[in-house]
């Protein structure tokens, strides 16, 4: 009920098949050029428009805050913590 809500009503998530075949290409595509660090993003309520992976999802740049090596280790210890695991 909650993914119909969000893709086809409210429209602020992409369906099932586009998240998958989204992997699926950058996983597969030779011309992503992937580089470590990079997020991936395409138009909201693309997948519900007939969008294509080769046209309408394209690396961007990661958040600053997320290069901090400070948030990196503190999210680091917290993930430990969450997951009952030691260091």
């Amino acid at each position: 009920m909650l993914s119909f809500y969000a893709t086809r009503v409210a429209k602020f998530a992409e369906t099932e098949e586009w998240g998958s075949g989204a992997l699926v290409y950058m996983a597969l595509e030779d011309e992503t050029g992937l580089k470590g660090g990079q997020y991936w993003k395409g138009p909201r309520g693309v997948s519900l428009q007939g969008g294509t992976h080769s046209k309408d999802f394209k690396p961007i740049d990661m958040n600053p805050e997320a290069l901090k090596e400070d948030n990196m280790t503190q999210l680091w210890e917290l993930s430990l913590k969450l997951c009952n695991l030691e260091k």
